[in-house]
């Protein structure tokens, strides 16, 4: 069978899931959510999460997904799906 339909994340699906970004910027036709998570321990070694979603602002695709992790950088370069 075939597998179902995975939709790809919105502008309103990443907000309803992360909340409100730690900042949001417009450039170049692009809507850019920046979140930062800040380690909430007494751990010295504990570092903060940087992740970041670039979206087309004409048709609310995401783009780009970029995550900053204390043990390196996830990049993540979305392409629309190939016609059937």
């Amino acid at each position: 069978p075939d597998a179902p339909e995975i939709k790809p994340p919105t502008l309103d699906s990443i907000g309803g899931m992360l909340g409100r970004p730690t900042e949001r910027t417009q450039r170049d036709g692009l809507d850019i959510l920046r979140y930062r998570y800040r380690p909430v321990t007494r751990e010295k070694k504990a570092k903060p999460l940087d992740v970041t979603f670039t979206f087309d602002a004409a048709s609310g695709r995401l783009q780009l997904l970029v995550a900053q992790l204390p043990t390196g950088t996830v990049n993540f370069r979305v392409t629309p799906a190939a016609k059937r």
